[in-house]
């Protein structure tokens, strides 16, 4: 059987000279003239600067990265949008010619030939304008980088007041 008692272990009652570990929790020792030591150190203010601007740069960094990827989203699914209304504006320019020439001589039997073929250039004109407005509302859905913005609004608050939580709201992330 082992005990601890003080500064000696007792082993089957024969005492040795081993002193036993300290306590975490024991008290410390002063001695006289020797300097004290803060009970719990804390990093030095380089440290703290070295920290903060360490975050700082890695936010800066996650924040272009967010962004890059919300625009380049973005930009891919107008990329899309617009190739869309290109080719089909091609193949329909192709197919009007076409049909303006067949509507144009079918409206000959009923109009004079230049009435029929100015009837004829105004539909199709309408035609065009209502196309033009629907490719428009297209391109206008295009949306902006929301969490880019909201988070970019989080770190402006923070970095104003530091110690404050952010007053935007999380839940638009």
């Amino acid at each position: 059987m082992t005990e601890t008692t003080g500064a000696t272990r007792v082993s089957d009652g024969a005492p040795t000279s081993q002193p036993s570990a300290p306590s975490p929790y024991a008290a410390p020792t002063i001695t006289p003239g020797q300097p004290t030591q803060a009970a719990t150190p804390g990093p030095s203010l380089a440290e703290l600067v070295q920290t903060a601007t360490r975050d700082l740069s890695l936010l800066v960094h996650k924040e272009v990265e967010l962004a890059k990827l919300e625009v380049t989203a973005a930009a891919k699914g107008a990329a899309k949008g617009a190739a869309g209304l290109a080719a089909g504006a091609v193949f329909g320019l192709a197919a009007g010619i076409m049909l303006m020439f067949t509507l144009a001589e079918a409206l000959n039997e009923f109009f004079p030939r230049p009435l029929a073929f100015l009837l004829t250039a105004v539909l199709f004109l309408v035609l065009a304008g209502i196309a033009a407005l629907v490719g428009l509302k297209r391109m206008k859905t295009i949306k902006k980088p929301e969490r880019t913005l909201v988070t970019v609004k989080d770190d402006i608050a923070w970095a104003k007041h530091p110690t404050m939580a952010p007053t935007v709201r999380a839940s638009a992330r």
